[in-house]
């Protein structure tokens, strides 16, 4: 399948330009006691003016985009959290049956074993049981 890709902005065979990195900013002064408290005062008016002047230049398309992504991510990571405690459950389970069927496999050839030691000393042999075949025919006529 082909996908048309827009060509880059710039000379043809140049490099294009990078990003720089800007230089690390020094940590700021600690102000003092007296100027903190307005400051503070003035971080916690903004915070609510923003709230409600967030929406106002924003098209209603865009807010229910926000909603509908926002409904649809918290559905996806509720499913995502039940597909794994299933899975968790289900792996559990697995290895529970698995000891079990070790468990019943050791049983089975401790079983064989001593059948044969008791047949040796009585005089005897053990004969391993065979499979259980049944040969059906079908004749018409």
């Amino acid at each position: 399948m082909f996908c048309f890709r827009p060509p880059k902005k710039g000379k043809k065979g140049a490099p294009t330009p990078k990003a720089e990195k800007a230089p690390a900013k020094a940590a700021p002064a600690k102000a003092a006691p007296a100027k903190a408290a307005p400051a503070k005062a003035a971080k916690a008016a903004p915070s609510k003016l923003a709230a409600a002047t967030s929406t106002a230049g924003v098209p209603e398309n865009i807010l229910k985009k926000e909603q509908r992504d926002a409904k649809l991510l918290k559905h996806l990571s509720d499913a995502r959290a039940a597909a794994k405690t299933a899975r968790a459950a289900s792996r559990k389970a697995a290895a529970d049956n698995a000891t079990k069927y070790a468990a019943e496999y050791d049983a089975a050839d401790k079983a064989l074993v001593k059948a044969k030691r008791d047949a040796k000393k009585a005089g005897n042999f053990y004969v391993d049981a065979q499979a259980k075949i049944a040969f059906v025919v079908r004749t018409r006529g």
